[in-house]
């Protein structure tokens, strides 16, 4: 028991966590299954891709940040953490990011999570899996399905969208961009159920985060939650 009690103290230290865990019974249920017979402990999270076609130093450095973390764990359960990460490449064709760097920095994204023993996955294959689409996407936004757009997030899903997606109005963006993550929430529950979900986004996004046990992680170093793949300056 005290050994469960160590290994969630480690995982949600202030060192790492920017927030307060969601769930954290079931985060600490998630450590007792799997401390109990030895064998990882899952967790998953996205990872997107912006303007740059080739992994920078604030990737490789929030990979490291993840590796410190695992170290920590490994102290005191040596199965340690299972990284999982889901190439988000739907996300990417919605916001029109460009071919050539949707490939170029997937793939220089795998090298890298395997020099850390990182798992990852593409997005495109839940969705098949669970039947999502963009047309599904469109006849939702249009027959207005999910009742949400009073909600204060929405001014910050418009602010966002300004900036990121390069073919539709703010407000269309963050609308069916709502509907894409509302309708993949239950697909990361269903798929998912014995893993950890972890995010560099803050709680104030918890419409679209799946109701799992979660982790609300800090990026390539203490205090900063940027999310690494927009980082496109030298250091």
């Amino acid at each position: 028991m005290q050994k469960i009690t160590d290994i969630f103290e480690a995982l949600t230290k202030k060192r790492y966590n920017r927030n307060e865990p969601h769930l954290p019974e079931k985060i600490y249920e998630c450590i007792a299954n799997n401390a109990t017979t030895d064998k990882p402990i899952k967790l998953i999270g996205f990872w997107w891709v912006w303007d740059k076609k080739d992994c920078n130093w604030a990737d490789m450095e929030s990979c490291e940040q993840l590796e410190k973390l695992n170290q920590d764990i490994k102290k005191i359960f040596p199965p340690w953490l299972e990284f999982t990460f889901i190439f988000s490449t739907p996300h990417w064709i919605y916001n029109w990011i460009d071919e050539e760097n949707i490939i170029g920095y997937t793939k220089n994204m795998e090298k890298l999570f395997e020099q850390f023993w990182f798992k990852y996955i593409y997005l495109d294959n839940l969705w098949e899996k669970y039947n999502i689409s963009f047309d599904k996407i469109e006849t939702y936004f249009k027959e207005n399905r999910f009742d949400w757009w009073e909600e204060k997030l929405h001014s910050t899903l418009d602010q966002l969208a300004s900036q990121i997606n390069k073919r539709l109005s703010a407000q269309e963006a963050s609308k069916k961009y709502m509907i894409m993550r509302t309708l993949e929430k239950n697909m990361l529950e269903t798929e998912f159920e014995s893993y950890i979900f972890h995010t560099y986004n803050s709680p104030l996004f918890e419409s679209f985060l799946p109701d799992m046990p979660r982790l609300h992680i800090y990026s390539y170093k203490k205090w900063r939650s940027n999310s690494p793949w927009f980082i496109l300056d030298e250091k």
